[in-house]
């Protein structure tokens, strides 16, 4: 949605290869397209202090983080777009 903006999306699974596996076939089956990387031991999360999962960061062009969110409640998808937005500068 926002690819023009030069906005993109990791995904980091901590998902066994196996499990891993059926993750990148069920995002592929659903027309679900970003980059998705695997993490079994964890070292992502930690190295940027998460505490459990999902935990999604938006880090700014700079590198910097601007937005945590730990969990997620039905309508924080909304909240996060809105923190994306900022960040890109859209309307």
């Amino acid at each position: 949605k926002y690819a023009e903006s030069n906005f993109t999306i990791l995904g980091i699974n901590m998902d066994t290869p196996k499990g891993f596996s059926k993750v990148k076939g069920y995002l592929s089956s659903n027309g679900i397209v970003f980059e998705n990387v695997a993490d079994p031991s964890g070292e992502y999360i930690q190295q940027f202090n998460g505490q459990s999962i999902p935990y999604a960061l938006l880090i700014d062009k700079s590198g910097n983080i601007v937005y945590r969110q730990t969990g997620y409640l039905p309508g924080d998808e909304i909240k996060l777009e809105q923190k994306i937005k900022e960040v890109l500068g859209v309307k």
